[in-house]
């Protein structure tokens, strides 16, 4: 293909030769002669002056390269729709195959393609040029529109709705049962009907082995134009807004008005937001992991002379310990700011202490000997 013909079906202001033949698509460090490549992250600008490639895409403002190049307002998207020039998505045929499994009363639109081993149950309505690809199942009475695509082993269950243009990756399930139990009197679980269904709107992608559990009564939602990565849950009612993007791992969670909530960027220094919200519900741990490394416990011998030997060796300046009766304070001299020593132990303890006995020194206080 022509790089001029490409610019035109880009809509890209050529700068170079129309006439260069371009063969193929390809990142600015594999590509090749003849190959047209793009540049948008600044981390691969040197890239661009040992390129192999015939022609480039990149930004309006960007200086004009060595090669052939097409300027573009967004040259990553162009980049994608130049894949589509190469690599056009593969046709089907219409028609059932003789060994898929298309119930009576089923409506097939025009243009549609059922692959072998396909079931499609009762009640079931499907739009035109739809394509099922091989052992897929549609359960009874669900609804699915135009231009939808079901790849190997997808599953769309009983009662969901499926807008036009949803892309079901291989092993996805659209409507299995939510994880809804009632606890008995004796202790077992009792399974709640699942009696809601899950919807699924207009140009939707749910990549590999994702689910999206059906409502235990009412319907989980998924909004226009929503992005589901590979191995995600959506639990059941949820509710995803339009042009969303859930990715591997992320739990869907929503406030109160449907809105997703995702995690906040991991901090080095703190931790990831879900760490650092725990904390501060519960109140136990109010300082980064790393404030807390200036915490010290010691694992001391059961040897109690031992044991205060070594506690005055780590302080600095040494504090006199006490060793009289529990609960009352002896010492001088506070301990180094930040530093704080825990000694537990039984067993052999010297004279006029208890068989249990806790020496603690915190910054800014004389050292207590108190009775556990």
């Amino acid at each position: 293909m022509k790089l001029g013909e490409i610019a035109s079906k880009l809509g890209c202001a050529l700068e170079g030769d129309a006439n260069l033949e371009i063969t193929g698509v390809a990142g600015i460090e594999e590509a090749q002669t003849g190959e047209l490549t793009f540049l948008t992250n600044r981390k691969y600008r040197p890239a661009l002056e040992t390129t192999r490639a015939s022609a480039i895409l990149i930004t309006k403002d960007e200086a004009r390269p060595h090669i052939a190049a097409l300027r573009s307002a967004n040259p990553y998207l162009d980049f994608a729709r130049a894949i589509e020039l190469f690599h056009p998505a593969p046709k089907y045929a219409p028609g059932v195959h003789p060994a898929a499994v298309v119930a009576k009363s089923a409506k097939i639109g025009a243009n549609a393609h059922i692959g072998p081993y396909c079931f499609v149950d009762e009640g079931v309505e499907i739009g035109a040029n739809a394509v099922l690809h091989s052992f897929v199942s549609i359960y009874r009475g669900a609804r699915i529109g135009d231009d939808f695509f079901a790849h190997s082993h997808a599953c769309v269950r009983e009662g969901c709705r499926i807008g036009n243009r949803v892309l079901l990756q291989n092993g996805v399930v659209v409507g299995s049962d939510g994880f809804g139990f009632a606890r008995e009197a004796n202790g077992h679980w009792y399974k709640m009907r699942q009696s809601g269904i899950a919807v699924i709107e207009d140009d939707v992608e749910i990549q590999a082995q994702s689910a999206i559990d059906r409502a235990t009564v009412g319907e989980t939602h998924i909004g226009r134009g929503t992005k589901i990565d590979n191995l995600v849950q959506v639990g059941h009612a949820c509710k995803v807004r339009g042009h969303a993007a859930l990715r591997t791992g992320r739990p869907c969670r929503h406030d109160a008005r449907g809105q997703p909530l995702y995690p906040r960027r991991t901090s080095r220094r703190r931790g990831s937001f879900d760490d650092r919200r725990r904390r501060d519900a519960d109140g136990a741990e109010r300082r980064s992991r790393g404030r807390s490394r200036r915490r010290d416990l010691l694992r001391l011998p059961r040897d109690g002379q031992s044991c205060l030997a070594k506690i005055r060796r780590r302080l600095q300046p040494p504090a006199r310990l006490a060793t009289r009766t529990p609960r009352t304070t002896r010492g001088s001299g506070p301990p180094p700011r930040g530093f704080c020593v825990m000694a537990n132990w039984r067993g052999k303890v010297p004279a006029g202490v208890s068989s249990s006995f806790k020496v603690k020194a915190i910054f800014g206080t004389k050292v207590h000997a108190q009775d556990t």
